[in-house]
């Protein structure tokens, strides 16, 4: 990415959604700034389990009641994918089958899917350095459809959504 750009505000605040960042947290932007390093996993896996649950929206489905918790949330992503993309299940695998899904923008899963934002998702969550190289940027944005669905279904396993 060229340098001298200028940043963008903010659409939401994470911060706002309990979503501990490496920018927001006094502590971890000093840290930030002093070594450029990410958070720890534990805590990006806590970022992006808020952040994944905050996205998941039933908005336009008439027949759905409104998704109070994770696993409600879970299961119906989870139902809406396999009524939506079951066929591909048998042929690719879930996994696989998931991560192409998601990768064609489905309605109901409103994640990042620009690459500039999908950098600087990465660095607000903490998984990415605030200034990093060219080649951090680009394994980034290479695994972030993997690395979404990783997480994606490890909340499936947490909450026990089959």
């Amino acid at each position: 990415m060229a340098k001298g750009w200028i940043k963008e505000p903010r659409r939401h605040s994470l911060a706002s959604k309990g979503i501990k960042t490496a920018v927001n947290n006094p502590k971890e932007k000093a840290m930030m700034r002093n070594t450029n390093s990410v958070l720890p996993l534990k805590q990006q896996r806590e970022n992006y389990e808020k952040y994944l649950l905050e996205s998941i929206d039933n908005e336009g489905y008439e027949d759905e009641e409104p998704l109070n918790t994770p696993k409600e949330k879970l299961e119906f992503l989870k139902n809406k994918f396999r009524s939506q993309y079951g066929h591909e299940i048998e042929r690719k695998g879930e996994r696989k089958a998931f991560e192409e899904w998601i990768s064609g923008l489905p309605s109901i899963y409103n994640i990042e899917f620009q690459n500039y934002e999908i950098l600087k998702l990465a660095k607000r969550m903490g998984s990415l350095q605030q200034n990093p190289t060219e080649k951090q940027e680009d394994r980034t944005l290479e695994n972030y459809w993997n690395y979404i669905t990783n997480q994606t279904f490890r909340l499936f396993d947490k909450y026990e959504v089959n």
